[in-house]
């Protein structure tokens, strides 16, 4: 190779130096025709190792040679301008490995164009050598008409993209703009800014201050891609506008715009949609988007300024925000649940919930950074923000001493006789609550590096809460053998809550392959929150309709369901871990010791309490890594957790709000512990292309925290406390295999087996009062091949999955203990210039479920076309989901005592149209060259 691309490979190498070292593989790119090396051909080497994904890019030199790092199954790609792209699919080490793998020539044929064009003018060269940077020229990639700069950084060796954050190696990378931090939510600038507005990338690896201190790598070093921004596009509005119009009456309008500047950049975004795609958080660090609900609507807008000065390790900047939004969101479930007697029958618990809740929750943020110097930096950061919720709740419940839906398929919507027969009790309630709360938060964190390469870290965290809610309540109760019963409640809860948390850490390497890390924590923290309950219908004149009269609410306040809670807690927590390399072998021991000090005053009813607890908790840890050879690696590790229970679950209290379900604590509650020992065997066969992975995984639980119900059989009424009952454990062995068919073929499939024994007490009755104690034994199978053909054009994928569960109770009959879900698809994806075409079809089922709409077939169809226009800055995108209507969201929960099955509605089966338009800086004499010439490449 050239010595530049010496220097090139020496410094990605570098780049990719991570915990879990690869084989290297080498070749050659030739011209199938006149089988003469190509220089400069892109090659990309895709690994998959342990579900994780990541991709390589390397250039050849003019003699056509490239090296790249590969690890697991691994498909390589090599193309370049005029070219059709050729694939190859190997087999690499995983851990440790620096084997070299000789892949030999790979012949890539002359596209089409370059065929008809007879004489070819030769291409630019993708990058330049300076010093230890290399700088990349975006003239020479082939990127669609309209590109962002997200489509060019793909392109660049050593970079992949996972949600939205850009990764080398697994690791992130940070991106400068002019040399410049600018924003630490990359999409804000990779998404929204046209590749043409780059004048080149340099790429280098940034250690952290730690590494340029010590020569170790802490793992926290920097990987930069830094941007330079051609004359006259910086201090512009870039950005993206949309809209979507939904079947059957949902819409979507977002516009999300960014001012480019080096040290004044502005955000501004805006979303109306009904769609549920809502935007939750917008700032220059931070993006969030979705929704808490399949139904919903909002409104939201987000405003944001940076300053910022200074360079390098001295460069500080000052970033305020605010969001505003308005969401309204709503969703309706219907659940099933089964409890269990000892060996009698079980009662069955029908619920249909529809729940509403509108949320206006302003906010605003400061955030920043100072570097007086190289050796010392503080960050901070301020936020404050208010809500104001309101939420509606109708729950329409029953309880059935028999299966209801062998009578009929919605039974608590039917009143036929045979029905009403096996009717226990039925409740409609209605409820209103609306919540006020504001919190403030604060950080603080200084850094400072000694002469001794050591670091030093102390920050704290502080800051409060405090709100009020009310809560009306309408409750119709009906029973068999008792009188119905009309309640009203009213309800006020104010509460406010303080925090503080501090911490020190220290951080130093001891020769080459010894790091030694401590770490103090203390966190203190102070609530208080009370409610007071009224019984509106205790009124002797109240009519459930008018505005309650306040001055007679002390008549009629609950004082068994009203109470005063104070909590104080103090928290020290020592953390000791260090990493030790000896020859293949890599340990990782750490131990925290923590001590809690919990002080909780409790006034409800009788109960008038002050509980104190001092507990001491030491959760070590050790795992080791060992190659045992090529492509051979044994990992193994233990790690022992325990988890302290709620100190009002430890208090002798009882809540009967809900005359229905009683709930109450229990002062012989202890805490609970999990033992966790893991082992994982990875093997790779390079010959015949395979890699196969065993895992082992054995967890045992000591004193876990399960539920003790009591059940009266002729109100209908269950009782419920949580308890301690006897440790269970949970042994699972998994596998997965993959194998490379053909250049364009893959194999593969994923296999677990579960054996998992727990505890539960049943449901005690009148008939057994004494609850007794029932040892689960469940046995869980899944099964998940694949096929998939990928070309440049073309993917064909098809996948399924078979789980199936049996579950063995020792104390009660066993009913629906075969579970069983099932699903094959189908996908197919198909691009051509300006139009990309995809479909997928999945079959899906289950069988052994209580509710009968869970045990049947579905068919279930989606498809969607996109075409590119106006020179790639606008498309269209067609989508049509659920063709078939076939589509449900199902959920299930067995434990000892009890199993649920839960159906929740979801939005589907709709057509959507989406319009997308990116709006920037006017293109320039040079964009419109490179257009002309990538369309020539093409």
């Amino acid at each position: 190779m050239k010595t530049s691309r010496k220097i090139f490979m020496v410094m990605l190498l570098a780049m990719l130096s991570v915990s879990a070292a690869a084989d290297v593989v080498v070749g050659r790119v030739i011209d199938a025709m006149t089988k003469q090396p190509l220089e400069d051909a892109v090659v990309a080497v895709e690994s998959h190792v342990d579900r994780i994904s990541f991709v390589i890019n390397a250039l050849t030199d003019s003699l056509g040679n490239f090296s790249s790092d590969a690890m697991g199954m691994a498909t390589l790609r090599a193309t370049m301008v005029g070219y059709k792209t050729t694939i190859r699919r190997f087999v690499a080490g995983d851990l440790g490995g620096n084997d070299t793998i000789h892949i030999g020539d790979i012949a890539i044929e002359p596209s089409d164009i370059l065929l008809k064009s007879a004489v070819v003018q030769g291409h630019a060269k993708r990058f330049t050598m300076r010093g230890d940077t290399v700088v990349f020229n975006p003239a020479a990639f082939n990127l669609s008409e309209g590109a962002r700069l997200e489509e060019l950084i793909k392109k660049l060796p050593g970079v992949t993209i996972k949600d939205g954050q850009l990764y080398w190696m697994d690791k992130p990378i940070r991106i400068l703009m002019n040399g410049q931090p600018m924003m630490a939510n990359n999409d804000l600038l990779t998404q929204q800014l046209p590749a043409e507005a780059v004048e080149n990338i340099k790429a280098y690896n940034k250690a952290s201050k730690m590494k340029e201190r010590t020569g170790k790598d802490d793992g926290a070093e920097d990987h930069v891609l830094d941007i330079t921004i051609k004359p006259g596009f910086l201090d512009k509005w870039y950005g993206t506008a949309s809209l979507t119009g939904q079947t059957p009456k949902r819409a979507q309008v977002n516009l999300d715009a960014t001012y480019l500047s080096i040290h004044d950049p502005v955000l501004a975004v805006f979303n109306w949609d009904n769609l549920v795609n809502h935007v939750l958080e917008k700032s220059f660090s931070n993006s969030m988007t979705g929704s808490y609900s399949p139904f919903g609507r909002q409104l939201f807008g987000a405003l944001g300024y940076k300053h910022q000065k200074g360079k390098d390790s001295q460069a500080s900047y000052i970033s305020p925000f605010l969001n505003i939004g308005r969401t309204d969101t709503w969703q309706n479930t219907h659940e099933t649940e089964e409890t269990f007697f000892p060996k009698q029958d079980r009662t069955f618990q029908l619920t249909d919930h529809y729940v509403r809740k509108n949320v206006f929750n302003p906010k605003f943020m400061l955030e920043g950074e100072w570097q007086p110097d190289s050796a010392n930096s503080l960050s901070y950061s301020f936020e404050a923000g208010y809500s104001k919720e309101t939420h509606i709740d109708n729950t329409l419940y029953g309880v059935y001493s028999a299966d209801p839906y062998s009578l009929v398929d919605n039974p608590l919507h039917s009143s036929i006789p045979a029905l009403l027969a096996i009717r226990t009790v039925n409740s409609d309630t209605r409820q209103t609550t609306r919540e006020d709360a504001s919190n403030v938060q604060g950080k603080l964190k200084w850094t400072h590096f000694f002469a001794d390469k050591s670091k030093l870290e102390i920050g704290m965290n502080a800051g409060g809460k405090s709100g009020v809610l009310r809560q009306s309540l309408n409750r119709d109760i009906s029973y068999v053998s008792r009188a119905p019963i009309s309640e009203v409640q009213y309800g006020r809860a104010p509460s406010h809550s303080s925090n503080l948390e501090t911490f020190v850490s220290y951080d130093r390497w001891f020769g080459r392959n010894c790091r030694l890390s401590a770490k103090y924590e203390y966190d203190y923290g102070r609530s208080f929150a009370r409610k007071d309950l009224y019984r509106l219908s205790d009124l002797p004149s109240y009519d459930g309709l008018s505005p309650f009269p306040q001055d007679s609410l002390n008549r009629v306040r609950d004082v068994n369901n009203s109470y005063r809670r104070r909590d104080v807690s103090n928290s020290q927590k020592i953390s000791l871990d260090a990493t030790w390399n000896v020859a293949n072998f890599q340990f990782f021991p750490s131990l925290e010791v923590q001590n809690l000090h919990r002080q909780l005053s409790y006034l409800r009813g009788r109960v008038d309490t002050t509980a104190t607890r001092r507990d001491w908790y030491v959760r070590p840890e050790f795992f080791v890594h060992w190659k045992i050879r090529k492509g051979v690696t044994l990992k193994g590790g233990y790690e022992y957790s325990a988890t302290p229970a709620d100190q009002l679950s430890q208090i002798a209290w009882v809540d009967n709000t809900n005359p229905l379900y009683i709930t109450e604590g229990n002062p012989n509650l202890k805490d609970s512990y999990t033992h966790h020992v893991s082992l994982s065997f990875l093997g790779n066969i390079a010959r015949s292309v395979q890699s196969f992975q065993f895992t082992a995984d054995y967890r045992r639980f000591v004193n876990p925290i399960g539920t003790l119900f009591s059940y009266n059989s002729t109100t209908g009424v269950y009782r419920s406390r949580p308890i301690n009952v006897r440790g269970g454990y949970n042994w699972t062995f998994s596998g997965s295999y993959q194998r490379a068919l053909s250049d364009y073929f893959t194999m593969g499939g994923r296999s677990s087996v579960s054996l998992i024994r727990s505890y539960g007490y049943l449901t005690a009755t009148p008939l057994t009062p004494t609850p007794a104690l029932n040892r689960s034994q469940q046995t869980q199978f899944s099964f998940r091949p694949n096929l998939v053909y990928e070309s440049q054009k073309l993917l064909l994928e098809l996948a399924g999955s078979y789980s199936f569960s049996y579950r063995n109770n020792s104390e009660t009959f066993n009913y629906n203990n075969r579970l069983g879900a099932y699903f094959a698809n189908f996908t197919a994806r198909y691009k051509i210039p300006n139009w990309t075409f995809q479909t997928n079809f999945r079959v899906q089922g289950y069988h052994g479920y209580v509710v009968p709409a869970m045990n049947r077939p579905r068919f279930i169809w989606d498809s969607n076309i996109d075409w590119g226009f106006l020179h790639g800055k606008a498309h269209l995108k067609l989508s049509v989901d659920d063709i078939l209507n076939q589509q449900r969201r199902f959920f299930t929960d067995i434990s000892a005592y009890s199993r649920t099955e839960i159906i929740y509605g979801t939005m589907h089966h709709f057509a959507s149209l989406t319009f997308t338009y990116h709006f920037d800086a006017h293109k320039t004499k040079e964009g419109r060259e490179r257009e002309k010439y990538n369309k020539l490449s093409e």
